[in-house]
């Protein structure tokens, strides 16, 4: 997160990268913020950050990629977890919501099924 560029790259690759760019971008970003309040706070602040994870989960959700749904899910899981400026930016956002809502009714399970519901617990003191 340090070095310059990084979190924009991530973001462009993410948004529209060829699936298996657009899988390894979230894997690095779930790297990069697990439990550092730093990068998940500079990555928040980065333009067009959540919206960026909302894309990828909407694409992926429509073309049934479930091992990048899943990677997209985990990685916003990690950037909201504790981290109320990400909270706000994604609650502000309603089809990212409505998105993850949707991921838990289907029931299919795995992975995806998961990290939603982690989302949306993290988040749920701001929907109600």
């Amino acid at each position: 997160g340090q070095v310059g560029g990084v979190f924009e790259g991530l973001i462009a690759a993410i948004t529209a990268g060829t699936p298996d760019a657009r899988y390894h971008s979230l894997r690095a970003l779930s790297q990069i913020s697990f439990r550092n309040a730093a990068n998940k706070r500079q990555f928040g602040q980065t333009t067009n950050a959540i919206h960026s994870l909302s894309v990828c989960i909407e694409q992926t959700r429509h073309n049934g990629d479930l091992k990048c749904l899943a990677e997209a899910c985990r990685a916003l899981s990690l950037v909201v977890s504790g981290d109320r400026g990400n909270q706000d930016m994604m609650v502000a956002h309603p089809t990212i919501v409505q998105s993850l809502q949707e991921i838990l009714a289907e029931k299919k399970g795995g992975e995806a099924e998961g990290q939603a519901g982690k989302v949306l617990n993290t988040i749920s003191h701001l929907l109600y």
